[in-house]
């Protein structure tokens, strides 16, 4: 599994010091965007912090990585990209 090596979005109810502390998260919307499906804001902090989280899931088709819905990546960053948290690491065949 791809893990997470960064994560930017330090508002994620996941995110602790700039991790993803979930076990895994899913790539990829319904409008064809690599957002973080995950990713979600909340008053309190979820996860468990001795994980660092990887890629359960990709739903990009489109993306270089994609291998039958699992990410191939060695390492992936997720961060903000326009208006939404996406995948960073994305990138189009």
């Amino acid at each position: 599994m791809s893990h997470i090596e960064k994560c930017d979005a330090t508002e994620c109810a996941y995110n602790s010091d700039g991790f993803c502390h979930t076990l895994a998260v899913t790539i990829g919307d319904p409008r064809g965007c690599p957002d973080c499906s995950t990713f979600f804001v909340s008053s309190s902090k979820g996860g468990d912090q001795e994980a660092t989280a990887g890629i359960g899931a990709c739903k990009m088709a489109s993306c270089r990585y994609n291998m039958q819905l699992e990410c191939s990546a060695p390492s992936v960053s997720i961060g903000h990209a326009e208006e939404h948290v996406h995948c960073l690491t994305f990138s189009q065949r």
